[in-house]
């Protein structure tokens, strides 16, 4: 949990302590927004509003490149829907539905929606007249990939058109003769989408916001001319969207029902504001929205295209807000009826629920952006699915910024709770706005592991610290919805002065280590520094990798020592003792947890994954734990199922997996063990575990077990953790290295921030241009990661408001044949070296590695890792 030390909580913050049977939560201080008095969210299990859709978490251009931002975070999500542009289009340089297609379809997805007018370059949209954008529609039409695939594509032929093109506004003179117009050019393009594909699914009218009349008008239209479309589209994005959606879905089904047209399915194909995006609090309500409804929703495209929506970071890593989607994505059977005091109120608290009862299981998901004193009570438990007591977890995601990783949720409490007619009651005390909760219920069980006390995290924002020649500045709110969050909706910037200054006041319980998170902002496209002294003590240089801009907030973490009571933290510019920092940063807050040891959730992913929470396939079921286990549930898998974990790593390497078994083995448990979706070995279970050391890369890994032997066996749990002592398995190979053949322009380059001083770049653009890693050592022929190190800064301007980031591809061959592309994310700095997996196959004893790019260029590579994919 998040103490927050704000400027309504400097008189202090209290430790207010919610308490039931078993089951005790500390919560924060005074949060950033005034606390409401005690406030009650109502959760009905015995009240159902229908099958959990997942149709809420979409995106529009979400995903750039075929596996970027990865397919490991797409996978666990449920994503039902996006939106991205049509093959070849001018508007983005990346994110075209030919691109993302495979992998977009591969992870379940329903439907892909095209924006066919992002063909043009402009925005808003050259007005190019009717006949020349129905040759465009023939030429989409031609290039969208004719596969098994083909049905689920929906074509968008207009974009907001009340907006572009048209102007449909019901207050002016000229609507009627603006509005026949654009039911005159759906009509032809309508009709030329069927003429080329008589089974396409079309969507419309997709106008920025709802307008009854213009809807009123165009389903009549529609209908009469036989041109409606199969999906209804609009947008909602305004702060106001939240409370007005709920009549605007209403207004659509009485129009319809006016028509005598069946209710058709809806996609809100953008939704949600920029200070929004990112921020589990806030996102909540908008979920909790689209999911009550039934409808398709895709979050908005505000900035780049690579991090889908702002969820993610880097090459498969998550930030908070991807936790709230795969929270949301690991909901099954119905979703039940939640009760808020102030219903489809923006900014106010929300939420979603479900229950199944074949797993035994409900979740719910709670979001409060007003900071308030929150309880949860849950009614109609039924003693047929849960019995008399209950299991009650308690979970958090907090915002980590734009550009800010984030662990595994933190595990706040959990106990055991009597149900008295039907009911309990949860209190979650004063929430952090900035976060959402997981509440996960089941039947009690045997003896669980005891869980960790829930750390108490303290936040002070930069905004509320003792300034020297810098500036406060309001950024995101619901009123300037187009801002970015921020804790507190400020930051503070201009920090660029010889004594500028941001001394943090704070105030620590107890003596010793504490894990600092510095949350920041840097657009400068290099790595920028501050000089940092905590108690007046020596400063010392700090380094800030790049983010997209000042306010696409990131975190830097690190350790420092502070003593009970009072203490300072400061960060500067420059001093004599030192000299002066390069670059600059702007800074939003730093957060303070006391760390003596690795804190789960906080200083690194949790170790432990119960298998009841996992994602169960092929009949595996939950079933009672009847002895001592990691959660109240097990699974109980039959040969061909099991369980899938969402496990994330904190840093590239090798890690020790330990699948637990509940119960007496007659036999030993064999298992087909898969990583990311592919079978990596058969691993045996003897005494109650399996053991492996496996390579995953930083961020999420999917490891899913299946049930390989003829006996049924209970899965307890996942254990995961770093194995130091097989790291020396991993072998490095400079790219700038003598041995290696650069062949055409490939060149040699300094860069201070590269491994061993220098990169190689200008590859690619050219069959020719290549770099090939030689002396790769292979002990056994088999399977390989390889982890390349490399930058990419290139960006295309266009005539859109976006930032256009182009995440370089490159072609890996080895001499063992493995021949492939991958594309990489954008570092924003050619001085910033991310990571990005590929598994190849080597020969036994020396092999060479080969990246290219045959018709543009690829990222520059300062190193490379190559490690067999597992040890025996």
């Amino acid at each position: 949990m998040i103490r927050r030390i704000s400027r309504a909580a400097r008189r202090g913050g209290c430790l207010a302590v919610g308490a039931a049977i078993m089951f005790a939560l500390t919560t924060p201080g005074t949060p950033l927004a005034a606390a409401s008095t005690s406030q009650q969210v109502t959760v009905n299990l015995a009240a159902d509003t229908g099958p959990v859709l997942h149709g809420a978490s979409g995106a529009l251009y979400g995903l750039s490149e075929d596996n970027v931002p990865g397919a490991d975070l797409l996978d666990p999500l449920n994503v039902q829907t996006i939106a991205q542009g049509p093959p070849d289009a001018a508007q983005h340089p990346n994110g075209h539905s030919d691109q993302v297609a495979p992998e977009f379809f591969s992870a379940g997805g329903k439907w892909l929606l095209v924006y066919m007018q992002d063909y043009y370059s402009d925005w808003p949209y050259q007005n190019v007249g009717i006949s020349s954008y129905l040759s465009t529609v023939v030429a989409i039409m031609a290039s969208i990939d004719h596969s098994a695939d083909a049905s689920k594509y929906v074509f968008v032929p207009f974009n907001e058109p009340n907006n572009i093109w048209y102007t449909l506004y019901p207050q002016d003179s000229g609507f009627a003769a603006q509005m026949a117009s654009f039911e005159q050019d759906w009509t032809e393009v309508y009709r030329e989408i069927r003429a080329d594909d008589p089974g396409a699914l079309i969507a419309g009218p997709n106008t920025s916001y709802f307008d009854p009349t213009v809807m009123a008008d165009f389903l009549s239209y529609a209908k009469a001319n036989d041109v409606l479309p199969n999906i209804i589209t609009w947008h909602e994005l305004a702060p106001s969207s939240v409370d007005l959606f709920p009549s605007h879905y209403a207004n659509l089904v009485s129009l319809e029902k006016a028509d005598g047209i069946p209710q058709l399915p809806v996609d809100i194909d953008e939704y949600a504001d920029r200070y929004d995006q990112s921020d589990p609090g806030e996102m909540v309500q908008w979920i909790s929205m689209f999911e009550d409804a039934k409808v398709y929703a895709d979050m908005a495209f505000w900035d780049i295209s690579n991090n889908y929506a702002d969820s993610t970071v880097r090459n498969d890593e998550p930030n908070a807000q991807w936790w709230l989607l795969d929270w949301y994505g690991a909901m099954t059977g119905h979703t039940v009826a939640v009760t808020v005091p102030q219903p489809n109120t923006v900014d106010t608290v929300q939420g979603l629920a479900s229950l199944d009862t074949r797993k035994k299981q409900a979740r719910i998901i709670v979001g409060d952006p007003s900071g308030g004193d929150d309880t949860v009570s849950i009614t109609g438990i039924s003693r047929a699915t849960f019995g008399s007591e209950v299991h009650v977890s308690l979970q958090s995601t907090a915002w980590t910024g734009y550009d800010g990783s984030a662990y595994t949720p933190v595990d706040l409490a959990e106990g055991n709770y009597p149900v008295v007619d039907g009911s309990i009651s949860v209190p979650l005390a004063a929430v952090n706005p900035m976060a959402a909760y997981q509440i996960i219920l089941t039947p009690a069980g045997g003896t669980q592991t005891a869980l960790p006390a829930a750390p108490q995290t303290q936040q002070y924002l930069a905004a509320d610290a003792a300034l020297t020649d810098a500036t406060v500045y309001s950024q995101g709110s619901e009123s300037n919805p187009n801002g970015y969050a921020t804790a507190g909706g400020e930051d503070v910037g201009s920090i660029d002065e010889p004594d500028s200054r941001v001394q943090f006041n704070v105030t620590v319980p107890t003596t010793g280590r504490y894990f600092l998170s510095d949350y920041y902002g840097n657009q400068t496209g290099d790595i920028s520094q501050q000089i940092m002294s905590v108690n007046g003590g020596p400063w010392s240089f700090i380094s800030y990798p790049p983010t997209l801009n000042w306010l696409f907030r990131s975190h830097l973490d690190m350790y420092v020592d502070l003593t009970a009571g009072s203490n300072t933290i400061t960060f500067g510019v420059s001093d004599p003792s030192i000299g002066t920092a390069k670059g600059q940063v702007t800074m939003d807050d730093i957060q303070l947890t006391y760390a003596p040891g690795s804190v789960p959730g906080v200083t690194g992913p949790t170790t432990s994954y119960p298998a009841a929470d996992a994602d169960l396939d092929g009949g595996a079921t939950t079933v009672r734990c009847t002895s001592t286990c990691a959660a109240p549930q097990v699974v109980a898998a039959r040969r061909g199922s099991g369980a899938e974990f969402i496990v994330d790593a904190a840093s590239d390497g090798y890690y020790s997996l330990s699948l637990g078994i509940s119960g007496r083995l007659r036999a030993p448990a064999s298992f087909r063990l898969l990583v990311s979706g592919s079978q990596l070995k058969e691993t045996t279970a003897t005494s109650n575990e399996t053991s492996d050391v496996v390579y995953l890369h930083a961020g999420i890994n999917p490891i899913e077990y299946v049930n390989d032997g003829n006996a049924p066996v209970l899965i307890d749990a996942l254990q995961v953790t770093p194995d130091t002592a097989a790291a020396s398995s991993a072998v490095t190979y400079a790219a700038a290295a003598s041995g290696n053949v650069l062949s055409g322009a490939a060149v040699v380059q300094s860069d201070q921030y590269a491994y061993d001083g220098a990169d190689v770049g200008y590859i690619g653009d050219g069959a020719a241009n290549t770099l090939a890693f030689t002396g790769i050592q292979a002990a056994q022929a088999g399977t390989y990661r390889v982890m390349l190190s490399y930058a990419d800064d290139e960006t295309e301007t266009t005539d859109n408001y976006n930032t256009d980031l182009i995440d370089r591809g490159f072609t890996v061959s080895t001499s063992a044949g493995t021949s492939e592309t991958v594309y990489a994310r954008n570092t924003y700095s050619w001085d910033q070296f991310d990571t990005v997996e590929v598994t190849v196959q080597l020969a036994a004893g020396t092999n060479t590695i080969t990246l290219g790019n045959p018709s543009s260029y690829a990222p520059n590579f300062d190193k490379i890792i190559v490690v067999p994919a597992y040890l025996s």
